[in-house]
Order: structure tokens, then C-alpha cells, then sequence
């Protein structure tokens, strides 16, 4: 089956797109489709959920654009709606920006009732698609708002991800920011997120993060709100990435690089239901008994993901404070092997000579 849209080879500079509602500066592609409309249908005719293949960038250099919107920016290098497959192979996308400007011809009285701020994808804005993001370099990219809009949340420097199923391979995202500038609740209050995945947004899917995937010296740059709206951690802090999902939602794949490690590291086997005390070494067959599902060791034959023989670091929801992911090996231990059990501790292979 042919992409919809297969393009290679790239280079778009300092474009923008400007609106009430803005979405992707360099590229936006937009496809509300689903598998029946693209003959992906079983043999009695009925849809199937395979995805289909929606759309594959290769070779692609997007530098310098914008989406710049009164209410909403999303992608400020590309924004991307889809149910189907998406690839992009060899991509680098820097100094873009998805931004909040104060809206023209409003009051600041109407703004602070009637508009919000959501700045989303600084990089890349995902939605619902099946993403691979391979061997690609995303830096000094922004999430930002100037505009004093009430309800106000700017997520993702580099890459935000909605409802999205995210595949990062040997993929870099470095230097990023979500950057909150303005004064948020001209009227008094605040009901938004704040600034808040200064490297990577994650919320409602599941990211897969395999070899070489790097996050490094993103920041989240104002306030930040608490679980009760009140505004907190105001400043600016290293922030690499933010979950927000169920146990699982994230999943590290190691090996990691070299001198790293990863917490909570285990071994993926395939686990089934155990055979019910009455008939155990007699008429039931173990090996025949319904597999249990593990959040940290998805299979899933419709997208060919199976984790089984791998070892994972499940990633659990909230935001990762740290100036670096995967974590760097202690002060005086080093880490020279690619041991999976070497890579999940601070100590990594040990202590220095």
C-alpha cells in the first residue's frame, strides 16, 4: 500500500502560520480518514483497526518557522492530525516556535473571560496517529505565550504528543523550552497548567522510546500550576519531559547509551494464566492458557509491537525535573557497557578505578 503522502529530501525556512488558531509553521497535514475509507477492511467487508499509511517525511530540514495564534499554536515545524501511520526518518527541526501572542482588538477584561493559551509542540504537534520518529535532532525549540490569557497551559518544546501512539529512535531533543512570559489571569485567577515539558509532552497514549534517545538541557520557564490550581515552582528549571497517562504510558527500551541508566529495569517474558488448582497436571495445558496482559510489555499484532525477550524502564506519570534523560551514571561511578543490568542504577558498571 502506497503513503498518502511520501515526500523526501526537504528544507523549509522561515515560514509561519498566523491565526486565532495556528497549526504547523513549516508543514501541517490533516487527515480525520479512518482504515475503512482506505480499503483496509477484513474479508467480510467490515473495517479493520490497522492503521493505515498516512504520511512519511525523510530527509527533512525545517529551521526557523513559526505557528503563531491568539487561542492555540500548535507544531510550530509540523503539526500533525491523523488516525493512520506516520514516519519521519532523518529530520532536523530547530529555532521553531509554536506561540501565544496577545490577540489584537481585545480587551484584556475579555481575554481574561473568553480566551485561553494553549501553546503545544514546539518542534512537532501529534494527534491520534501512530508516529515513528527516527534518527532526528530536535533543538532550541519552543512552546511560548506572551498574551495575560485566564486559562493558559504552554507543553512541549520540542515534541507534543495528544492521544498519540509515539515511537522516538536515536532521536535527540536538546535546548528546548515551554516558556510562559506573560501574566496568566488578568482577572485574579489562574486555571490553567502553566509551563510545563520543556523537552517532551506526553498525554492520553503511549510513547516507546528506544535506542539513542537523548534529552538533554530543556527547561520549563515560569509558573507551573499545582494540583489545586495554585500557581507554583515559578522561575525556570530543567524539565526533559512530561507524563501524563497510566502506568505504562511510557516505556524506555534498553540498552541505553553508554555512562546512562534508567530506573525499575526488567526483563519482558510472557506470562499466562496459571491453570486452576483442580486441574493442574491433568487436562490443562499451560502453554494453550490466555496470556496476561503487562502494561510494560505491550503486544499488539496490528502495529507488529511486541516487547517479549526486552528489557524496559517503565516511565510513570508526572514531570522529570532533571537536566538530562536517560539519567547520567553517578559522581565517581562509570558506565562503559550496554548491559541492560549495568544501566539500572546510578552506579552503572561500578566504581571508578
Amino acid at each position: 500500500e502506497p503513503w498518502l503522502l511520501d515526500a523526501y529530501d526537504l528544507e523549509v525556512v522561515d515560514c509561519a502560520a498566523e491565526g486565532l488558531y495556528a497549526y504547523g509553521g513549516c508543514i501541517d497535514y490533516v487527515d480525520a480518514s479512518d482504515a475503512s475509507e482506505h480499503r483496509d477492511v477484513s474479508k467480510k467487508g467490515e473495517p479493520t483497526d490497522v492503521p493505515f499509511k498516512a504520511i512519511r517525511l525523510a530527509a527533512l530540514s525545517l529551521i526557523g518557522c513559526k505557528a503563531s495564534g491568539a487561542a492555540f499554536a500548535g507544531g510550530g515545524g509540523i503539526s500533525i492530525y491523523s488516525r493512520g501511520l506516520v514516519q519521519i526518518h532523518n529530520a532536523h527541526v530547530a529555532n521553531t516556535a509554536a506561540e501565544i501572542l496577545p490577540a489584537k482588538d481585545v480587551s484584556a477584561q475579555d481575554i481574561g473571560v473568553d480566551f485561553y493559551g494553549l501553546a503545544l509542540g514546539g518542534g512537532i504537534f501529534v494527534m491520534q496517529a501512530f508516529i515513528s520518529i527516527l534518527n532526528s535532532a530536535f533543538d532550541t525549540c519552543e512552546a511560548i505565550s506572551t498574551s495575560p490569557a485566564l486559562d493558559q497551559t504552554v507543553a512541549g518544546g520540542g515534541i507534543a504528543a495528544y492521544e498519540a501512539t509515539t515511537r522516538l529512535k536515536n532521536v535527540n531533543v536538546t535546548s528546548c523550552a515551554a516558556r510562559l512570559e506573560g501574566t496568566p489571569g488578568a482577572l485574579g485567577r489562574y486555571t490553567g497548567t502553566g509551563a510545563v515539558s520543556g523537552g517532551v509532552h506526553m498525554a492520553s497514549g503511549l510513547g516507546l522510546f528506544e535506542n539513542g534517545v537523548l534529552l538533554s538541557k530543556s527547561k520549563v520557564i515560569g509558573p507551573r500550576s499545582g494540583p489545586s490550581s495554585v500557581v507554583t515552582q515559578p522561575g525556570s528549571l530543567h524539565n526533559q519531559l512530561g507524563v501524563y497517562g497510566v502506568v505504562g504510558t511510557l516505556i524506555w527500551v534498553l540498552p541505553t547509551l553508554r555512562g546512562r541508566w534508567l530506573p525499575s529495569v526488567y526483563l519482558c517474558e510472557e506470562f499466562r494464566k496459571p491453570c486452576p488448582p483442580e486441574k493442574q497436571g491433568t487436562t490443562c495445558n499451560y502453554t494453550t492458557q490466555p496470556i496476561l496482559s503487562d502494561p510494560g510489555c505491550p503486544r499488539d499484532p496490528k502495529y507488529g509491537l511486541s516487547m517479549d525477550g526486552k528489557y524496559v524502564s517503565l516511565g510513570v506519570s508526572g514531570a522529570y525535573d532533571a537536566e538530562t534523560l536517560p539519567y547520567l551514571c553517578n559522581a565517581g561511578c562509570y558506565g562503559n557497557l550496554t548491559k541492560p543490568m549495568k544501566q539500572n542504577t546510578g552506579t552503572c558498571t561500578g566504581l571508578c578505578p
